[in-house]
């Protein structure tokens, strides 16, 4: 393949160049695996182009990224490209006027470099994942006095969220210096690119826990954007305007999840909806929607299942075959009863013999068990009675008791620990519970607990109930707390106690639906509906087909406050019980009928050129308003129509055309052809005459040489 790269630097025919770039996507696909060879190679074309200064950089089908630099007409591969297309190259300018290209596509993959090639910085991050990524790559590296104060250059990976990920491949930016980590540790830190001015913001677990189902927007600063610090939300459709910690003149919208874009103005087609097959991930992708395929599928909607070693059928005795990493590398999902790499051998561990939370390990021609401590036999079924092994289970200081699968040490008095090997002094280990204070008895070898407010109990583990005599009123809830309560209001009183009533009518969104009326009341509401409208909010339209006579079979449609009758052939009327006189087409050809609601009765929409009931008689144009031919052209009436006969010289459908004899140029001899009604006329030059002034005037005729002389005629003498 080739293409055609120009540059503007003189004339188009003079710079024109020819550059074949195929060679070297060739050699930097020889490390892809053959089937993904085959298939980028036969498919390969130029996906997106992007001029920075001298340099054109060039984004292709199969996700390989190269620059030509058109002074030298040499082409050098980025290394780090994508799995997938390329689907777009963008510029942004950082500090001291460093410039970083953006490409975004699928997934991350290193390729082959060479001389001439570039020289790449690996990276394993992506490398397997079809997710949407971003690829910074930094045409020149920042230094550290660009930075400023507070901040350091620093080479980083950088993290979106999973709908986007990003990674950083080269160059460096001003990183906030109290943020400067380790690069292994830089991965929940989330960039904010801002010209000129980066930022960091780094991500809550709540983000992290909402990311799968949360839109982000990066922002930058533009006139647009005067809600920055979310006074007023600019976010529609329900999303919530977030403020970024570190810097108050930037903010975002989190989007409710049927929605995506900076504001939160796309729909998204992903939601609600299963779009793409055979486990494919729906992307929101330029107000429509595309599919990242799971490994072994491909086409539009994943619905095309690519060839793999799972069609060998790998795994024995009913296993499934499972792709991990390439479509020649799979793990086998045993069916129940067997085990192996690929389910080739029985599984005597299946019937789970091994009891009490022993281990069982599957052997040619059986099994073991390895008992858990405190069980034995051949299926670690059999307690092991500890207190009857050794005498000295509880330190010499306590009584031993078994129990199923362990064993208990009832001290003596004076004597504490598990195994009895301490000796007791009372509160050395504050038993006493929510913050009450021990007082230790050391001739009984006791403790007693003193309790603060709202506790109670021997142990102070008592938390006392508040509530008793709450003053919660109109059936709220009373939630006690700590040596107080709160009251949990219903939905339609609100303050401390519940007693101040909530005004629904005063609520935005309102209450109150379809344009009715909000009448508010204690504890509760109401909504005066208009018509059509009914239900506690006015929510519900009044089906008016239930209670509508639709006659003859018609279809009833409801709307809101009336009905509409959809009637069969042949009948007519708002209830479609009257007989439609259209029916027996009483209208001559090319009339309109049109059927009267009230009677069914039939008029005649009737074509130009007819008039009548049903449209039958013709109307005489040459007599009703005066000929309409012009110029004395004659007028001839046809059915529906007329034509006209026009007099000599005039023609058009009306006469109204006067034809013009003189573009026939009938008059010789630089004769002046004069235009006239029907005809023409010559002015002809001194020395002619004629109709056509094509006669030459003999002006010898009339002897004007005196003396015998002799007269020689000439033109005009």
């Amino acid at each position: 393949m080739t293409e055609i790269m120009s540059s503007s630097n003189e004339s188009f025919e003079r710079c024109s160049r020819d550059c074949s770039v195929r060679n070297f996507w060739k050699r930097a696909l020889v490390s892809c695996e053959d089937i993904i060879r085959q298939h980028k190679s036969a498919c390969l074309k130029i996906s997106s182009l992007l001029a920075v200064k001298d340099k054109v950089w060039i984004g292709t089908s199969a996700g390989i990224i190269c620059v030509l630099d058109s002074k030298s007409n040499q082409l050098e591969i980025v290394p780090n490209g994508h799995t997938g297309h390329v689907r777009f190259l963008t510029q942004m300018e950082t500090l001291c006027a460093r410039r970083l290209v953006i490409s975004g596509g699928d997934g991350v993959e290193v390729y082959r470099t060479g001389p001439g090639m570039g020289t790449g910085i690996p990276t394993t991050e992506g490398r397997e994942d079809s997710t949407n990524h971003l690829l910074f790559v930094a045409t020149d590296v920042v230094a550290e006095h660009c930075c400023l104060e507070g901040f350091t250059a620093l080479l980083a990976f950088l993290s979106t969220p999973p709908s986007f990920r990003t990674l950083l491949i080269g160059g460096k930016f001003c990183v906030r210096k109290s943020l400067a980590l380790p690069s292994t540790a830089l991965s929940p830190i989330r960039w904010l690119f801002t010209p000129r001015t980066p930022t960091v913001v780094t991500t809550t677990a709540k983000m992290a826990a909402n990311a799968s189902k949360t839109r982000f927007a990066l922002n930058t600063p533009s006139a647009d954007a005067a809600d920055a610090n979310c006074r007023h939300n600019h976010c529609q459709n329900g999303g919530e305007c977030v403020q970024n910690p570190i810097r108050s003149q930037h903010s975002f919208c989190r989007c409710a999840p049927q929605w995506t874009g900076a504001r939160c103005e796309v729909a998204d087609p992903c939601f609600g909806a299963a779009r793409c097959l055979n486990g494919g991930t729906c992307v929101q992708s330029h107000n429509s929607f595309r599919c990242l395929c799971a490994l072994g599928f491909s086409a539009s909607l994943c619905e095309i299942q690519l060839p793999s070693i799972c069609d060998t059928n790998p795994c024995a005795n009913n296993g499934r075959c499972q792709l991990r990493n390439t479509l020649q590398d799979y793990q086998c999902a045993c069916a129940d009863g067997w085990t192996g790499n690929r389910c080739e051998r029985e599984d005597h561990c299946a019937n789970n013999a091994c009891k009490n939370g022993a281990k069982c390990h599957s052997k040619q021609d059986g099994y073991t068990c390895e008992c858990a401590r405190g069980f034995g036999g051949a299926f670690c079924n059999a307690d092991v009675d500890e207190c009857a092994r050794t005498s000295d289970q509880c330190s010499g200081n306590g009584f031993c008791l078994n129990t199923f699968g362990s064993f208990r040490c009832n001290c003596h008095k004076g004597f504490t620990g598990a195994r009895c090997e301490h000796r007791y002094v009372p509160c050395e280990h504050d038993q006493c519970l929510n913050g009450g204070h021990c007082v230790p008895h050391y001739q009984t070898l006791s403790f007693s607990c003193q309790c603060p407010v709202g506790f109670s109990g021997a142990l102070c583990q008592h938390n006392v109930d508040d509530c008793g005599a709450n003053l919660c009123q109109n059936g709220a809830t009373c939630l006690d707390g700590l040596n107080t309560y709160t009251c949990q209001c219903p939905a339609q009183w609100t303050g401390p106690y519940c007693s101040r009533d909530v005004d629904e009518c005063s609520l935005r969104p309102h209450v109150c639906q379809n344009g009715a009326t909000c009448v508010n009341a204690l504890g509760s509401f109401s909504c005066i509906c208009v018509n059509g409208w009914t239900g506690v909010t006015c929510a519900d339209n009044i089906d008016d087909c239930a209670a509508a006579a639709c006659f003859n079979g018609a279809t009833c449609h409801d709307r809101v406050g009336s009905f509409y009758c959809e009637c069969p052939p042949g009948k007519t009327g708002l209830l479609c019980h009257l007989d439609d006189a259209c029916a027996s087409n009483p209208c001559h050809a090319g009339a309109i009928c049109d059927t009267s609601p009230i009677d069914g009765t039939y008029m005649c929409s009737c074509p130009l050129g007819f008039k009548g009931v049903d449209c039958t008689q013709d109307v005489d144009e040459c007599r009703e308003s005066g000929s309409p031919c012009e110029h004395g052209g004659t007028c001839v009436n046809t059915p529906g129509s007329f034509r006209c006969d026009c007099a000599v010289g005039f023609a058009g459908p009306r006469c109204e055309v006067n034809i013009n004899e003189c573009d026939s140029n009938p008059c010789l001899n630089d004769g002046t052809c004069l235009d006239e009604r029907g005809s023409y006329r010559c002015v002809c030059m001194p020395g002619y005459s004629g109709i056509h002034c094509e006669q030459d005037v003999d002006e010898c005729q009339s002897n004007p040489c005196l003396s015998g002389a002799l007269c020689t005629d000439l033109i005009n003498g």
